[in-house]
């Protein structure tokens, strides 16, 4: 029998998903460098993570849920977690 985490394989859709929260990761792990981008529900920065560059996404969560967006939000999390691909920024 499988066992159900998002770092192994789903029981109901046998897809592979990376673990993409870490719960011991805070804002202050971060060095913001610039924003990359803006949307509608926030921004995307450049930052720095132990050296590392990586892009930070940063939501307005009170928006998101005025606007009834939450599912979509939800989702576009869960399609990234699942895809790999070299051109594709790993979450």
């Amino acid at each position: 029998m499988h066992s159900t985490t998002a770092s192994t394989m789903s029981t109901d859709s046998h897809e592979r998903r990376r673990a993409v929260e870490n719960p011991d990761r805070k804002l202050s792990d971060y060095q913001l460098l610039r924003v990359i981008g803006t949307g509608t529900f926030g921004k995307v920065y450049l930052a720095l993570l132990k050296g590392q560059p990586v892009a930070l996404k940063a939501l307005k969560k009170t928006q998101i849920i005025e606007l009834k967006q939450v599912d979509h939000i939800k989702l576009e999390k869960s399609l990234l977690a699942q895809i790999f691909f070299p051109f594709i920024v790993n979450l």
